[in-house]
């Protein structure tokens, strides 16, 4: 057991599964958990890393790896706590968590739901469908895709699911053997396979990260939805055949033909809700995919930020056209990672136009109309994104010496501020948006500088609410930007669906009208039907049953000498007046 948290702790420690970690750690900023219980924590890798400002507890069955955990906590001075205990009787009090941890462990659903808080939240990562793929290509012949998790919660909401996938090489004999014994591949492969990685240095596999219960599920509905559309079809033709068997041999061609022109029709309409459909789902699929490579792509911009901005600083601090040039970049990047399309959901630098098409200028300075980005907020609204950069000041506040400089440097932030407030307010942008759609009644002035900002607010804390309620101007940071942009997208996302579903619902609306017409031209076949049947009826009773036949009346011809050519049917006919 020793040698297992060894081996994981060398693998782990490694930073190979640390985008895995950083994934988990935002989503508990994000949910602003102050009390975790990390379940079946092993060696503590992750949760050590999760105890930042919150209180952490790591519980698992192993004291092995509860005792590395409980080492390596105290070296970093993470503050983190652990416990030997099972999940399944966990060593904590009812309703005392705001969130739970469940990453790679076995689920106990009543026992995470009894500790957690009302409102609470549980974390459950699990191996995606190619994990560790190319460990599995060294090691058998057939490798195979994981199956999804089976003991995913039943009785709890599910509000999100995300996946992460990349690529990882590891290095060194060591490393390898490590990662292969933290796996349930280490029990069940042969001696002879395991020998495999004793020839390779070098390995490079996927690491994918997945939950597949809504998958699953909307798998399910719509098998079962083409079920229900194939055995409407049957049941259709299954009908029509069995009303056009029940009519005579002499309208039976005749019938199936015009029984044909219906069907066909419907047939072709049922096909075309099939395919629609169907492109709804391929679709969905597709925004989910966009969805979670722009979280990871946030994840590593993030953890990005403050390295780059400091490379930065001395080419920003005395070129003003660059500091503006780095900002929209900035902003460009951010409406990039949220799957944000140029021309399609926002217009970079725009040369704004009156109605007539000429330039339109600043009233004051007579500078040409050019904001940064227009931000299309829907398919009607537009915002106005402004970049403007606070670099020299807090470059200044950073490095001052005294109090006093930094109280002055301090001012120096909050006057560039205002002075940007005033210039974007006599720019008057959201006046001038064109093409016929509304504008937004503020505009987004981004500041790309967070340490900037957070030392304005600390000076002038009502800055923010200040400037939007009386100027209309609403400043943001990259933080609070990322979370706008994100709403836009999904906005975005939703009203991509709902033309989907409006097209699958005139669909729908075109087969109804399909059916009635069917049932009316139908209930006219069965009319035609009887009517025929009468006038058969009629017919032969006035050519051969009555007495006033016409074959009655040619037995009397007969026997009054009149010659015929061919004999007439007469003894059906005399049959049939004795009867």
């Amino acid at each position: 057991m020793k040698e297992a948290v060894n081996a994981r702790k060398l693998f782990l420690n490694a930073g190979y599964y640390e985008p895995l970690s950083n994934e988990i750690n935002t989503i508990l900023q994000n949910l602003n958990a102050k009390t975790v219980l990390d379940a079946g924590c092993g060696e503590g890798y992750y949760t050590n890393r999760m105890a930042n400002d919150r209180a952490v507890l790591g519980v698992d069955l192993s004291r092995a790896g509860i005792d590395s955990a409980a080492k390596q906590a105290k070296q970093n001075a993470t503050g983190a706590a652990f416990a030997v205990g099972s999940i399944f009787s966990l060593p904590v009090g009812d309703a005392t968590c705001d969130a739970v941890t469940n990453l790679f462990a076995p689920c106990c659903e009543e026992e995470f739901t009894r500790v957690l808080k009302n409102g609470g939240y549980l974390i459950l990562v699990g191996a995606g469908e190619r994990h560790l793929m190319g460990l599995k290509q060294v090691l058998y012949e057939n490798p195979y895709l994981n199956p999804g998790r089976a003991d995913l919660p039943t009785q709890m909401k599910e509000v999100e699911r995300r996946r992460l996938s990349y690529t990882v090489t590891v290095e060194g004999q060591e490393t390898i053997e490590a990662l292969f014994s933290m796996t349930p591949y280490y029990w069940r492969t042969s001696e002879a396979d395991r020998i495999k990685l004793q020839n390779i240095d070098i390995l490079q596999t996927e690491l994918d990260f997945e939950r597949k219960a809504n998958e699953e599920a909307r798998k399910q509905a719509d098998e079962k939805l083409a079920e229900q559309i194939k055995y409407l079809q049957t049941e259709l033709t299954n009908t029509t055949q069995k009303l056009l068997e029940t009519r005579s041999e002499r309208l039976e061609q005749s019938n199936k033909t015009q029984m044909s022109s219906i069907i066909d029709p419907l047939k072709e309409t049922i096909s075309k809700l099939e395919k629609e459909m169907k492109e709804t789902q391929t679709q969905h699929g597709n925004t989910t995919t966009r969805l979670e490579q722009s979280i990871k792509n946030l994840v590593e911009k993030t953890e990005s930020i403050g390295t780059r901005a400091d490379r930065l600083v001395e080419t920003l601090l005395y070129q003003p056209k660059s500091q503006g040039d780095w900002g929209e970049m900035i902003v460009k990047e951010m409406l990039d990672s949220q799957g944000l399309k140029e021309g399609i959901h926002y217009v970079y630098q725009p040369t704004l136009r009156d109605e007539k098409g000429q330039t339109l200028r600043n009233e004051e300075t007579n500078k040409i109309m050019r904001p940064d980005f227009i931000l299309h907020l829907d398919d009607k609204e537009d915002v106005i994104i402004d970049s403007k950069m606070t670099i020299t000041s807090y470059d200044n506040y950073v490095h001052a010496k005294t109090d006093e400089e930094r109280e002055q440097y301090a001012k120096d932030i909050l006057m560039s501020i205002h002075g940007h407030i005033a210039e974007l307010k006599r720019a008057n942008y959201s006046a001038y948006i064109e093409n016929g759609r509304r504008s937004a009644d503020f505009v987004f002035m981004f500041i790309p500088n967070e340490g900037a900002m957070q030392v304005a607010l600390a000076h002038e804390k009502n800055l923010w609410r200040d400037t939007f309620v009386k100027d209309r101007i609403f400043i943001v940071s990259e933080m609070n930007l990322y979370a706008a942009l994100r709403i836009v997208n999904v906005t975005w996302r939703q009203i991509e669906q709902n033309k989907s579903y409006a097209k699958v619902f005139q669909t729908v609306g075109l087969l109804l009208d399909r059916l009635n017409g069917f049932i009316e031209k139908f209930g006219k076949i069965e009319k035609g039907l009887q009517q025929a049947s009468k006038a058969y009826d009629e017919a032969n009773n006035q050519l051969m049953v009555s007495s006033q036949s016409v074959l009655s009346t040619g037995k009397r011809l007969s026997e009054m000498g009149v010659k015929t050519k061919k004999a007439l049917p007469m003894a059906d006919v005399e049959q049939e007046i004795e009867e």
